[in-house]
């Protein structure tokens, strides 16, 4: 180990470039032990410093750090705030702007026939026939029930539309539970046969 020395006007300051002079593993290498002696011992009064966080000046370099927003100059935090401003002026300014609806013409007219096979061609690739049964006979209630004096909120009610449309049948020649709010059809073929029972039924009452 090595060591240099500076002259104060009490006494010397010794600054070891390294601990190993200290250590028990090499006190017996390059006269360490030695070296060691007369370093600790040239004194009658010896004072072991070690460093530790509870030391005055580590509590003083405790108080003097600052958080990074004190490390910010205020510059900085006045100019951040004036950009958040300006970009939510900015998003006022190109945010649509409420009015009146303005009606538009549609470019093209389309029948309502178009719409239904298009929504029965829908129906079909989904294979959803139970869907398709559905719509098909809440049509149909919908559309009998002011025929037969049954309120519109109701017509979906079997206890309620089912004998309002057997008095207005003359001889009711199917199980109308069953057509109306029967389960879905199986096949297409069923799905389709539906489809004309109903229209057969709507036709009868308009008629009775």
């Amino acid at each position: 180990g090595t060591g240099t020395g500076t002259g104060t006007g009490t006494g010397d300051t010794v600054i070891t470039g390294a601990p190993d002079i200290l250590l028990n593993d090499s006190l017996d290498e390059q006269g360490n032990a030695s070296l060691a002696l007369q370093l600790l011992g040239t004194r009658p009064h010896l004072v072991w410093y070690l460093p530790s966080l509870s030391d005055t000046s580590a509590a003083t370099d405790a108080q003097n750090d600052r958080g990074f927003l004190e490390l910010i100059p205020k510059g900085w935090l006045w100019g951040t705030l004036q950009l958040f401003v300006a970009a939510a002026l900015a998003a006022l300014w190109r945010a649509r702007r409420l009015g009146p609806l303005v009606p538009e013409r549609l470019p093209v007219t389309i029948r309502a026939s178009e719409t239904t096979e298009g929504r029965a061609r829908l129906y079909r690739k989904a294979n959803a026939r139970d869907r398709a049964a559905t719509a098909l006979r809440l049509s149909t209630r919908t559309r009998l029930a002011p025929l037969i004096g049954v309120p519109p909120s109701q017509a979906h009610t079997p206890e309620t539309f089912l004998p309002a449309l057997a008095r207005q049948l003359p001889t009711p020649a199917q199980d109308l539970h069953t057509l109306l709010f029967g389960p879905p059809p199986a096949t297409d073929a069923a799905l389709i046969a539906l489809a004309d029972h109903l229209d057969a039924l709507e036709r009868e009452v308009r008629h009775s």
